[in-house]
């Protein structure tokens, strides 16, 4: 999770909070062999994996940037402190 909450934090400053991310389990046999898998976890399954991915990109999001710490100053150069 750590590079895509890179991904989706840096899309949402650059966007200033325009970001989405449509969050979907699939059904489909493909989907797991395109991860390497060689057959689809039960859907119970999926949806754990999904809550604690989700977990851990919330506490990515939530924890990874103290109060202030956004400067945008364009005449120093400084995005963040």
């Amino acid at each position: 999770p750590y590079p895509f909450a890179r991904r989706l934090s840096t899309l949402d400053h650059l966007t200033k909070g325009r970001a989405g991310w449509n969050i979907v389990t699939s059904y489909l046999e493909s989907g797991a062999k395109n991860i390497g898998q060689k057959a689809l976890t039960e859907h119970d399954s999926r949806y754990d994996y999904a809550e604690e991915y989700l977990e851990v990109c919330y506490k990515l999001w939530e924890g990874s940037w103290e109060e202030g710490a956004i400067l945008r100053d364009r005449e120093r150069r400084v995005f963040s402190d």
